[in-house]
């Protein structure tokens, strides 16, 4: 036997690693575990949300004095809920999406006291938590008439 095989055979394989010293995980180990909890928290947050978006056309019944919320008379199963304005993503009617708003935040679109202008809404299901329920809002609006 070469000294090289000697050397070699001298080593125990299984006190290794040695008493008190832990080995750390493969490096391959940690990515695939931090990749995987990624795609894992967007699937969820994909799951939650795209599921309870929908698109609805409604006529507005009345915007409240502040511009921050208003009510629709159409479609039916959105009469009498009061749907928040302050912040939304909004189009014109000549379709260009508009980041300018009012003083207040809402869209310029729809002012306070409006009634009977057409509107399409990007509805999404906000989930809601231990202490209130889930609730639609509104993530979008498009104001059909110029």
């Amino acid at each position: 036997m070469s000294s090289h095989e000697d050397h070699h055979d001298a080593h125990d394989h299984d006190a290794w690693p040695p008493e008190g010293l832990r080995r750390r995980p493969a490096l391959r180990t940690v990515l695939l575990l931090v990749i995987g909890a990624v795609f894992g928290a967007v699937a969820t947050l994909t799951w939650t949300v795209a599921p309870s978006g929908r698109t609805v056309t409604a006529v507005v019944a009345a915007v409240d004095p502040t511009g921050s919320a208003m009510a629709v008379s159409a479609p039916e199963d959105l009469v009498d809920t009061g749907l928040g304005l302050v912040g939304v993503l909004w189009r014109d009617g000549e379709g260009e999406w508009q980041r300018t708003i009012s003083a207040d935040g809402y869209p310029t679109c729809v002012q306070p006291g409006d009634a009977d202008t057409t509107v399409r809404l990007g509805l999404v299901t906000e989930p809601g938590g231990p202490d209130r329920p889930p609730v639609e809002v509104v993530a979008w609006l498009e104001c059909l008439e110029p």
